[in-house]
């Protein structure tokens, strides 16, 4: 990868603009080429066998009980802000779609901000639950993002897909607790029985392929039952989140709790 932008070569349709504002995602065809992906990959792959961003907090469990000093294997391992601990990230064709989307979608003011990526190891890693990407986030500000999801190797029903549930992103953010009500583990889950699930919809995309959701869509990822690992990129279309005036105020009972490194992590990544 050389140290300039690359040219973004995708344009969102009117018909897929008005899907994505209906259903809240939209599965998009290659936001990059086999070659980049075979790079960015080689990345990946190195910054997660070095535990990168340990120290800093950017590399967490996000599925599992992640205390200090523990040498167990990792159920669903996560590094946060990759471009901090990988800059060369950030002059990928990757990356200059995925912005180009973003203001598609979202009109222009907003930046690619807290790129992440989570692995999922081969036949090991459990689901991801339902959740909703604003439930992690600063309670008293307000948010105006989406998330540009990337697998790195193609992804299937068996390696965990994800799924939507069309139109959810309408519907204002569901309660929530922590991952099998287990205040040590950082993922969210909602609330059982709180919406109906019937309507999702799997997903299962090619390398390179993207789905984009906005950050108020339910979405879930099946458990990896299959012989390799899902490798997923996550890039975030984002604007400054702004103060909620008087009026406006809002709890999550979920964020009343001890906060994970987690929840802060991502709040400043956000700022």
């Amino acid at each position: 990868m050389n140290g300039s932008m690359k040219k973004a070569n995708v344009e969102l349709t009117d018909e897929q603009i008005q899907q994505y504002q209906e259903q809240g995602f939209l599965v998009l065809p290659q936001l990059s080429t086999p070659e980049e992906l075979a790079q960015i990959r080689a990345i990946y792959d190195r910054l997660f066998s070095q535990q990168a961003g340990r120290d800093a907090g950017l590399y967490l469990d996000l599925g599992g009980v992640d205390d200090e000093g523990q040498e167990t294997e990792q159920a669903i391992p996560q590094i946060l802000d990759m471009i901090a601990l990988a800059p060369e990230l950030e002059h990928t064709l990757l990356r200059a779609n995925s912005l180009v989307i973003g203001k598609q979608l979202y009109g222009d003011g907003g930046q690619i901000k807290g790129d992440m990526a989570i692995l999922k190891p081969a036949k090991t890693a459990p689901e991801t639950p339902w959740h909703q990407d604003e439930a992690y986030w600063d309670v008293t500000k307000k948010h105006r993002a989406c998330s540009i999801w990337v697998p790195l190797l193609d992804v299937t029903m068996e390696s965990g897909c994800m799924s939507y549930i069309p139109g959810s992103h309408k519907l204002g953010i569901f309660p929530h607790q922590r991952m099998n009500n287990d205040p040590r583990i950082h993922a969210l889950e909602i609330v059982e029985n709180c919406t109906d699930l019937s309507t999702a919809v799997a997903c299962p995309v090619k390398a390179g392929e993207a789905i984009v959701h906005d950050q108020r869509m339910l979405h879930y990822a099946g458990p990896n039952v299959s012989d390799l690992p899902r490798r997923a990129y996550i890039s975030g279309y984002r604007f400054s989140p702004t103060p909620r005036k008087a009026g406006e105020e809002r709890t999550f009972a979920w964020a009343d709790t001890e906060q994970s490194r987690f929840t802060e992590t991502i709040d400043n990544l956000e700022k």
